[in-house]
């Protein structure tokens, strides 16, 4: 029995702003990690050890929270920092389509990181949410695994550009980590459908439908999730300068560009992946055409040899050849001599 909880579904007729976990319990307790740097100064301390700190003009003030099922624990941070009740609603809410909300206290982004399991030909997703803010950064994430830890070394380098840059930079490196994530799934994708080609090409080997059909279903499910982030990224590119400033919007930009390949590829994976099918259709019906073949050679060979026996298996009383001395070897001759010849007929006509 699995350990988690099953998801619950929200209870038609709440109010805007009603905060109801919907999704799957994926952590026991959830984490808060927080990060608070400047270009000189580098901090990271759980939340259970200090209070809240107060975001201030200089610094970047950065919380990382590990599983959003503790609903107290988001109304807390909201409450603290001002986030509005709509926004805490989405964080709560897993399932929903990638976008961005402008609001007077901050932008909030949702989106889903990816992961590829090779073995069950599966794509994981894991909803983010990123709350921005003057001088602060919150991320959102279900599983118990940092998915931003790489950033956190980065910040760890004295006087790096992360460390000199804002918020909207750290915002940036987060979105810029996910897209990197984004391109790992594909080639893990494009390994996998090349895979299944080398089985119905080098191997002569037709495979079952499934196979094809789940790796389609997934190429199809990742489309869903990386198309309205290109969404997400025009819309991110437009903001004001209040919240994203101009040194920061030319790497969006740059990010926006890796979003559209993203979905360029995608788009080429789902024709690759119909290729395959066609393919593997084309190799069976192939090979039941290469039977019925062979079948109906043997058949045609056989049958002047049944006419054959046929007719000397007739009970006349009669039949010259059936009292003659050398009438059974001649019958083998015959029908020997019929046998080559249909198999060179056949030869030279190239059906066989």
């Amino acid at each position: 029995m699995s350990k988690h909880k099953a998801v619950k579904r929200k209870v038609p007729g709440l109010p805007p702003g009603s905060l109801v976990f919907t999704g799957r319990q994926k952590v026991e307790v959830s984490d808060v990690e927080i990060v608070v740097f400047s270009c000189d100064v580098l901090s990271k301390y759980p939340l259970h050890e200090h209070k809240y700190p107060v975001p201030s003009p200089g610094t970047v003030t950065w919380l990382n929270v590990k599983g959003v099922h503790d609903v107290n624990l988001i109304q807390e941070i909201g409450s603290r920092y001002h986030i509005h009740p709509l926004v805490m609603e989405d964080i709560l809410d897993i399932g929903q389509r990638p976008k961005l909300d402008e609001y007077d206290q901050g932008i909030f982004i949702s989106f889903y990181a990816l992961q590829f399991d090779a073995i069950e030909v599966k794509i994981t997703k894991e909803q983010i949410g990123l709350f921005l803010a003057p001088n602060l950064l919150i991320d959102f994430q279900e599983d118990a695994d940092d998915l931003f830890a790489s950033i956190y070394t980065r910040l760890e380098v004295l006087h790096s550009r992360m460390r000199n840059k804002g918020a909207d930079y750290l915002l940036y490196a987060l979105l810029d980590l996910v897209v990197d994530h984004y391109f790992q799934v594909l080639d893990e994708v494009e390994e996998a459908m090349e895979a299944l080609e080398t089985e119905i090409l080098y191997f002569n080997k037709p495979i079952t439908r499934s196979k094809i059909y789940e790796l389609r279903n997934e190429i199809s499910q990742m489309r869903k999730l990386i198309y309205p982030f290109r969404d997400v990224m025009t819309k991110i590119n437009r903001l004001e300068d209040e919240w994203i400033k101009t040194d920061t919007q030319i790497y969006l930009r740059d990010l926006y560009d890796h979003v559209n390949h993203a979905v360029d590829i995608v788009e080429n994976y789902r024709d690759m992946i119909n290729g395959i099918n066609d393919l593997n259709t084309t190799e069976i019906s192939f090979k039941t055409n290469r039977v019925i073949q062979v079948l109906t050679i043997i058949s045609t060979i056989f049958m002047p040899l049944t006419v054959i026996v046929g007719i000397y298996g007739m009970n006349f009383e009669f039949m010259p050849e059936l009292h003659w001395k050398y009438g059974y070897g001649l019958i083998w001759g015959v029908m020997f001599f019929i046998f080559v010849f249909m198999l060179i007929f056949f030869r030279k006509k190239k059906w066989i």
